[in-house]
């Protein structure tokens, strides 16, 4: 499918240079200010851009799958990203393709074609293995449903025309990849507190090693803790589907 817009940027090389009076944490001390020293946020860089993953795994035993209540989703681990150009077309779910920490609404687009509609049939849009919190549907520039919930499935038929069609899907999706925990070994949580984000354990499960920080700097063999990213897929994991049913 295609977005509604994309760009094209000549590759250059940019630094982004950050200064501040850094304090060390105090653990010792009563006073919070010197107890927890200087707080460095994470920066966000925002612009119309692209992000290419670098050596990219898929990870299937996540929290989430091995729950076993929920339909099976990877999630995928890179060690590395870099700033490209967007692209303007689209052949699988979008984190690999120049999204891998988006979170808003993208519209996807595609034209396609039905010679001759059975007045004795209904027809349906089908999303069979989606990832996105909402998906808004509209043909030939009418809006027909939001999708929020299993089945993702929706009556096309009143808006369906003989010959060419335009399809849009907006997908809007939630902040996950954009605020983390990116570094939990258990990938999609179906539980997340404060100790999601570091590799010391505590919620959910009490899993984890308490001097996580200095031991990833001599082993990768760490419970929790990973220095990949670990990242949710956004859209389409199967292909939109149209089916059929005799009225």
């Amino acid at each position: 499918m295609q977005p509604r817009a994309g760009i094209t940027q000549n590759v250059q090389l940019n630094s982004i240079q950050l200064n501040l009076d850094f304090k060390p944490a105090e653990e010792t001390s009563a006073k919070a200010k010197e107890r927890y020293g200087t707080e460095i946020e994470s920066i966000y860089l925002t612009g119309d851009f692209g992000v290419t993953m670098h050596e990219m795994t898929d990870n299937d035993a996540t929290q989430r799958n091995t729950a076993g209540t929920f339909q099976i989703r990877p999630v995928h681990q890179i060690k590395s990203f870099s700033v490209t150009a967007e692209k303007n077309e689209f052949s699988g779910e979008l984190s690999t393709e120049g999204y891998p920490f988006y979170a808003g609404s993208i519209e996807l687009s595609r034209t396609f074609s039905l010679p001759e509609i059975d007045k004795d049939k209904r027809y349906f849009l089908e999303l069979p293995n989606c990832e996105a919190i909402v998906s808004v549907v509209e043909l030939n520039g009418t809006i027909l449903d939001t999708l929020c919930w299993s089945p993702f499935k929706t009556d096309i038929t009143n808006a369906l025309k003989n010959g060419s069609n335009e399809l849009k899907i907006t997908l809007i999706n939630s902040l996950r990849n954009l605020l983390e925990p990116y570094h939990n070994k258990q990938g999609k949580l179906i539980k997340v507190g404060p100790a999601s984000f570091a590799g010391a354990g505590g919620f959910p499960d009490k899993s984890g090693d308490k001097n996580w920080y200095d031991l990833r700097k001599t082993t990768d063999k760490l419970k929790t803790w990973t220095d990949f990213y670990t990242i949710i897929p956004l859209g389409f994991l199967e292909p939109v589907r149209i089916t059929e049913m005799q009225n």
